[in-house]
Parts: structure tokens; C-alpha cells; sequence
């Protein structure tokens, strides 16, 4: 089964079953114990230049390619999050709704302009957020559908991004998270009825097939091996 082949349907249904209450409550404590590592914030003006933001492109990248076992990938561009460039990147949906104030607010994103990084998200974690964003660009060079907000995307770039966020020995909430969000769906009956919903979602499944099957899942995700052990 190829990331293609999975829809936000499909990965929904299977897990906001009700019977799965219990295993998203036991994920949720896993995730939970995962958090091991104190926060480090960095001071925004210790963060990289530009040089410096290539250059940790270069190291993820190097380090993300060989975990998902792609190859002769180029690079995108990189660069901090301004609002100029965010909103020439999403003219139609930002036309109807404006949200972001200032730079500081922009989240990380990839485009086919490259990988923004938001500053806010790089002083508490810029490798899991670049391995996160660069997981788009694997997603995207290797012929998978990007669609902004899918959860089957969302969610294999989170695995990706907590991956490197171990390697890095950077505490990653953002699964943890992810459960509490469906942990608190599950119990209101409510299903997913937000882009930040669907990506909660896609992490918390992978993550609980990660769980079962080893990180290899996010490999089998691009090549089309991966098969559901847990979320049958």
C-alpha cells in the first residue's frame, strides 16, 4: 500500500473507532513517556543565517534520505517564513482569510518555492522541523499527490520529523499532541473537521503502526509495501 492508495477517509475511519479508545489512550501514555528531553529554546538571534539554514538542510536531508531510502533527491531551497513569500504561495486560500499577523506567526511549510521555516518553530526544534517540511519534498520528487492538509502526508512527514527530533535528542510534542486531539474527538463523537484535525490524525496512525511494525513504515509508505497491522 503506497501513501496514494491511503485517503483521509480511509485512515479516519479506521481510527476513530470507538473500540479504539483504549489503544489511542495507550499510544497517547507512550507518546507521553517519549518526552524525555527538556526544552531548549533557542534565542531567535543564535538561529542560523541563511549559510548556516542550507547547511542543516544538508545534514537532514542526508540523514531523511537514507532512513526513507531515497536517492539523487535535490535539495530544495530554504529559507525563514516572510510574509511576502507566504502569501504568493497560498493567494487563493489566504484571499478569503488572513490570519497571519506578523512573521513570527507563519508556520513552517514546503511549497514548490522550497521549504519556509518558521522562526518561532526553529528555536524549539529547527531539525524535526526541517526533516518534517523536507519529507514533503521526498513525498512530492517521489510521485505522491501532495495536497496541502492531507492526513496520510501530514502524518509520514510527522514520523519523519520525530525520527530526527530522536536523532537530535529534541523533546517532539507534536504526537503527543496528536492524541490528545483524538483522544478528545473520540470521546465528543466527533470527527476530524479541520486541516489540524487531519493532521493529528495522520500522525497518531502511523505513529501507533510505528508502535507495532518499527519505523521502516514510513520507508513502505514510498514504496508501496506498507500494509496496516494495527488499524485494520
Amino acid at each position: 500500500m503506497h501513501l496514494n492508495d491511503i485517503s483521509d477517509e480511509d485512515l479516519e475511519d479506521r481510527l476513530m473507532d470507538e473500540r479504539n479508545l483504549n489503544l489511542i489512550c495507550e499510544s497517547w501514555r507512550q507518546a507521553h513517556r517519549r518526552l524525555l528531553h527538556p526544552d531548549v529554546i533557542v534565542p531567535v538571534e543564535e538561529l542560523p543565517d541563511r549559510v548556516g539554514l542550507k547547511a542543516v538542510l544538508g545534514e537532514v536531508k542526508e540523514k531523511v534520505d537514507s532512513f526513507l531510502g531515497v536517492s539523487e533527491i535535490k535539495p530544495p531551497c530554504v529559507y525563514y517564513s516572510g510574509i511576502l513569500d507566504f502569501i504568493c504561495e497560498n493567494l487563493i486560500s489566504i484571499c478569503n482569510d488572513l490570519k497571519w499577523k506578523s512573521a513570527d506567526e507563519i508556520p513552517s511549510h514546503y511549497s514548490p518555492f522550497g521549504i519556509g521555516i518558521s522562526k518561532k518553530e526553529a528555536c524549539i526544534n529547527l531539525p524535526g522541523t526541517i526533516a518534517h517540511e523536507y519529507a514533503h519534498h521526498v513525498q512530492s520528487t517521489s510521485g505522491v499527490g501532495l495536497v496541502r492538509g492531507t492526513a496520510c502526508t501530514e502524518g509520514h512527514a510527522y514520523g519523519v520529523g520525530m525520527y530526527i527530533s530522536d536523532y537530535y535528542s529534541i523533546s517532539d510534542k507534536s504526537i503527543w499532541f496528536s492524541f490528545h486531539r483524538i483522544h478528545g474527538l473520540l470521546k465528543q463523537h466527533k470527527k476530524a473537521n479541520n486541516p489540524g484535525d487531519c493532521h493529528c490524525m495522520g500522525a497518531a496512525a502511523f505513529y501507533i503502526e510505528e508502535m507495532e511494525q518499527g519505523r521502516q513504515i514510513y520507508r513502505q509508505l514510498l514504496d508501496g509495501t506498507f500494509e496496516f497491522k494495527v488499524l485494520k
